[in-house]
């Protein structure tokens, strides 16, 4: 059942990754003002993801568990419109919001350890 969660988190980063090509994110500045502005950025993006990651997800669970008996009507009630409720979008927003600022996090922090390596190749004299 880990199958489903992996799409979750895939449509999570493709989300992050098309916010920062809309709101032209190319770099952030180094301060505690600048980083916190950079996430909370994202987080109406990660707080409105389970409308876009729930029904990918939902199907795939569906294909999985109910694997040969398929009925549509079934899929339709339990998988899509019954997941659609704010008791399953708080239990999905915090898988959403570890994983989304895990990532985001993560790819900041290599961002400015290539940044801090590109700086000191160019300044060979200040380290």
């Amino acid at each position: 059942m880990i199958i489903p969660e992996m799409a979750t988190i895939a449509i999570i980063i493709l989300l992050l990754d098309l916010s920062h090509k809309v709101f032209r994110i190319h770099s952030v500045p180094l301060s505690w003002t600048g980083v916190l502005r950079y996430e909370l950025t994202f987080l109406p993006i990660l707080a409105i993801s389970f409308l876009f990651f729930n029904p990918v997800s939902q199907s795939i669970r569906y294909l999985l568990v109910e694997f040969p008996a398929y009925n549509f009507d079934f899929y339709w009630n339990h998988y899509i419109v019954g997941t659609f409720t704010i008791r399953v979008y708080f239990m999905y927003l915090i898988l959403v919001l570890l994983s989304g600022y895990l990532s985001l996090n993560a790819s900041l922090l290599n961002d400015f350890i290539k940044s801090a390596r590109i700086w000191k190749y160019q300044n060979p004299a200040a380290s």
